[in-house]
């Protein structure tokens, strides 16, 4: 019987991607004009991390995203995870 040996790797690696410098109360108060209940820029800063599953939020970062301005850098991938596999080959393959 012949098998045909297979390997499967999953790779990972990071972008990160420095957008725009901003003023944080500008931009909060740009974006979240009602939201004006945090004491000092670290509460402002947990909502806006928060706040960054939104979909709205999500179109104003893309609305400042242009590459050719922008500083972009990557780790190097890494393998996560090795799998081994096989199937049987059919006889004439």
């Amino acid at each position: 019987m012949k098998i045909l040996l297979g390997l499967t790797k999953v790779w990972t690696t990071t972008e990160r991607r420095q957008l725009k410098q901003v003023d944080l109360r500008e931009f909060l108060m740009e974006h979240y004009p009602r939201e004006h209940g945090w004491r000092d820029e670290k509460e402002a800063l947990v909502f806006l991390q928060n706040a960054l599953g939104t979909e709205y939020l999500q179109q104003v970062l893309r609305s400042m995203k242009d590459d050719s301005r922008n500083v972009i850098t990557r780790e190097d991938p890494e393998v996560t995870q090795k799998k081994f596999w096989f199937e049987k080959c059919e006889d004439g393959k």
